[in-house]
């Protein structure tokens, strides 16, 4: 037998009146609780001290997280007479707090924040030519949420309808991009000419300055082109720490480059001269035509030019033309006025020695020689017979 079929029907009614008169007392004392009447009294009252005054007037219990609520913080101005819960609104005015009447107790908890609503923007940033810049950095304005792109220049990111975007690069001006609402911002930097003196060109690539470990140094264009010469060589002397630049031995001779000194006996010492990426030498460029020269002096070039970097290398990058820039023309011009000095008349002895001397200094001072490695036989035998003219 069901255990229901032993209680009655008027039993089941008596049971149902008892819930919903349980649950309207339950309603009545939820009531009560929140309309018993509290009067605050004393000076300086801290919130501490009102809490107090209204468990002992009310018999309820105030619950709060000293995180949420200053309770040392004192009333500026205690509230009149009035029932718990308006004496309570009235004592956390401007604290963004909720209050909660449960069960004999007041619960004090501070207000969650609504929640902001995101949207998803896309989109591709690309320099003044179109293309897609890789790594460009996109954050929202104002907080750390930001992205960079990738190799298509392509980014996403959520972000509040109202966000503003700062987009960065290297050696790009910085923009920043009201969103507005829309879904989809393709972003194009503009190059930042000013900044150009901060990127330098190493090896295959090129890098920041403040990246570079290697021991590097750098000579602009204007520093070259403002010596009074049109030698490169020339321009350079005195401009670069280790760097040592010695005259031609011979005329026609290209001038000898050290960096750091001599490194072999027997082999080269000179440089690797690399201009706009193609090996070449420093005579073959004007000094108008140079944007920067880049001197690698230790063993790091080796390790981006291999064995022909091993004495150091000159990185000369040229001119080029820019755009937006208007078209500008140079004239530069030198004039030299050559005197002619006429040299005292040897005599036939002195003319000979001369001869001599001018041997010993083309093949070594210390050389052994006879006069048959000096002069024509002719010579000789006009010599030998003291006549010195033809």
């Amino acid at each position: 037998m069901k255990l229901t079929n032993l209680i009655p029907i008027k039993a089941g009614k008596t049971l149902s009146r008892l819930c919903i008169i349980g649950a309207l007392s339950l309603g009545s004392s939820f009531v009560f609780a929140q309309n018993q009447q509290v009067r605050l009294s004393g000076s300086n009252l801290t919130l501490k001290a009102a809490f107090k005054q209204i468990e002992q007037q009310t018999k309820l219990f105030v619950d709060y997280n000293t995180q949420d609520v200053n309770d040392s913080r004192v009333i500026k101005k205690v509230p009149v007479g009035d029932n718990v819960k308006n004496v309570l609104e009235q004592l956390l005015e401007g604290m963004n707090c909720s209050v909660t009447f449960s069960n004999g107790h007041v619960i004090i908890s501070r207000k969650a924040p609504a929640s902001s609503e995101t949207k998803k923007v896309t989109g591709i940033v690309k320099d003044e030519k179109g293309e897609p810049i890789i790594g460009a950095n996109v954050v929202e304005k104002g907080t750390t949420n930001g992205t960079v792109t990738d190799l298509n220049g392509q980014y996403s990111l959520d972000i509040s309808p109202s966000a503003v975007l700062l987009v960065s690069y290297i050696g790009y001006d910085t923009k920043e991009i009201r969103v507005d609402g829309k879904n989809i911002l393709n972003i194009s930097l503009a190059e930042n000419t000013e900044n150009l003196d901060e990127i330098v060109v190493i090896g295959y690539g090129t890098s920041r300055k403040r990246d570079i470990v290697s021991a590097m140094s750098t000579v602009k264009g204007s520093t070259i082109s403002a010596a009074s010469t049109s030698n490169v060589q020339d321009a350079l002397q005195g401009k670069v720490a280790g760097l040592d630049i010695q005259s031609a031995r011979y005329a026609g001779d290209d001038q000898q480059i050290y960096i750091r000194g001599a490194r072999s006996l027997n082999a080269g010492n000179n440089p690797l001269i690399i201009v706009d990426g193609i090996p070449g030498s420093l005579g073959s460029v004007n000094t108008y035509d140079i944007e920067s020269i880049e001197v690698l002096k230790d063993a790091a070039s080796s390790a981006i030019y291999g064995s022909m970097g091993a004495n150091g290398v000159i990185l000369v990058t040229t001119k080029r033309g820019k755009k937006g820039v208007n078209r500008e023309v140079n004239f530069n011009s030198y004039i030299g006025l050559n005197v002619p000095h006429m040299m005292p008349l040897q005599s036939g002895e002195e003319y000979v020695q001369f001869r001599r001397d001018g041997y010993r200094y083309a093949h070594g001072w210390d050389t052994p020689f006879t006069d048959e490695d000096v002069f024509t036989q002719s010579e000789l035998d006009m010599i030998k017979n003291g006549n010195y003219t033809d």
